[in-house]
């Protein structure tokens, strides 16, 4: 579930960012070799039982010191998206499968309405270590907290915050309405079994 884009989102507009991110950043190379987009990356953690995955947009290897960096790409009509936050799930987990004690962020700051691009940066930020145990550890607290779940068959529901979280309401309200003897015969035929997208598997070894 995401936001959708605005309707003066178009073709030409995409284009128009491309072309002026490209610039942006052209002689990149001299600084960093892609090893892959949009690609899968996999790694263990600890007091997990499953491999942690991850699919950051852009995975650079920096060719003067060899470190594997993240990049994040943004672009928002709203300028306070612009922050990235050190403790950030998303970075540290992306953070972790690649290796990396910091990630790349850049930020197209975008006017839809008058079809412009305002401002495009690039941010570096540095990860404490300590915020990746913690998340390594609430990782583990939370996996524990699942499996407690699936054993009791009791489920929590995230109300109301989770209904509106990403601009729409939630597919699933009916479900969550319904009762509760009745939610595993409706849940049944609400999935809809798709195919997986098939990503580039990374191998940073």
């Amino acid at each position: 579930l995401t936001i959708p884009p605005p309707k003066s989102y178009n073709l030409p507009l995409a284009k128009h960012i491309f072309k002026l991110y490209a610039q942006k950043f052209e002689g990149w190379q001299t600084e960093f070799r892609v090893l892959g987009v949009e690609a899968l990356a996999t790694e263990k953690i600890p007091g997990f039982s499953e491999d942690y995955m991850a699919i950051p947009d852009v995975v650079f290897e920096e060719i003067t010191s060899g470190q594997k960096v993240p990049l994040d790409i943004k672009a928002s009509k709203s300028e306070f998206a612009q922050d990235a936050f050190p403790h950030d799930r998303q970075h540290l987990g992306q953070v972790w499968v690649v290796g990396s004690q910091w990630f790349l962020r850049d930020f197209i700051h975008v006017d839809y309405k008058g079809g412009k691009v305002k401002t495009i940066d690039r941010s570096r930020v540095e990860v404490d270590p300590l915020l990746l145990d913690e998340w390594v550890r609430e990782l583990s607290t939370r996996e524990k907290t699942l499996k407690l779940y699936e054993e009791s068959g009791v489920w929590p529901m995230e109300s109301p915050f989770a209904c509106n979280s990403f601009g729409r309401p939630c597919p699933f309200l009916g479900l969550c309405s319904a009762p509760p003897e009745f939610r595993d015969e409706i849940r049944e035929s609400m999935t809809k079994r798709g195919k997986w997208v098939k990503h580039q598997v990374l191998e940073l070894e």
